[in-house]
Formats: C-alpha cells, structure tokens, sequence
C-alpha cells in the first residue's frame, strides 16, 4: 500500500524533521523565559549541530537570522536583544522563534502549534507540486 500524504506528514512531525525542531524550540523558549543563559547557549549550540548537511545549515540559519531581524524591525520588545544576547553562534530558526515567543511572553503551547502547523503546511508543498506535475 503506498504512503499517503497524512503518512508522510505524521511520520515528520512525530519522528523526523518536525519532531526535533519542535524539541529545540521549546528548549529554546523554556530556557529564554528562565533566562537560563547558559541552557540557551547549550540549546542553541546543539540544534545547529543537529542540521543534516551544509545547506540545510545555511538555509535555517539565515530563516533564524531573518525572523530575528524582522521582529526587531517591526514587532521589538525590550527583551528581546537581551534574549538573543547568550547564543553565539548562528542562530536555526526554530530556536530563534522560541526566542522571540519567549521575549514577548507567547506561551510556548501557541507557539508550538502555530510553528508546527506552518511546518506542515509549507513541508507538503513540494511533495504535493510533485503529484500535481505528475498528472
């Protein structure tokens, strides 16, 4: 029997990609709402290490370096840059949106919902454009 989309779906969110980001940015949010900076660093270090492959490494880099950037410019908080301070490397996108969230005081259960629901939705886009091409 062929695996449908709801297959592929569930099996990122509950066991692949989805799973882990969903894992770092509640660590993420968890330690910048305790201002425990030495678990954030710890969390941050440790999600970018998890990036499979180079590119993958410079694409979630750049959507955290970005997400940062724009909530600064036009959603910025007085905590914020105190947030991001103990993070040294670059940082992935799920943990700079725990960081924003946990800035502006977003509990983190919306916050991973509407991060995981997002994921969902744009990881079945390419899968999808496939089945379209295809016919």
């Amino acid at each position: 029997m062929p695996a449908s989309l709801r297959d592929w779906l569930a099996a990122m969110l509950a066991d692949g990609s989805g799973f882990c980001d969903g894992v770092f940015l509640a660590q993420a949010h968890r330690a910048a709402a305790a201002d425990d900076d030495a678990a954030l660093r710890d969390v941050a270090e440790l999600a970018a290490a998890f990036v499979p492959s180079r590119e993958r490494q410079l694409e979630t880099s750049a959507q955290g370096r970005a997400f940062i950037e724009i909530a600064r410019a036009a959603w910025s908080c007085d905590g914020l840059d105190r947030t991001i301070a103990p993070c040294e490397g670059p940082i992935v996108y799920p943990v700079a949106v725990g960081l924003v969230s946990a800035a502006h005081d977003i509990p983190l259960a919306p916050t991973l919902h509407g991060y995981l629901h997002a994921l969902a939705a744009t990881g079945s886009q390419p899968l999808a454009g496939s089945f379209r091409s295809a016919n």
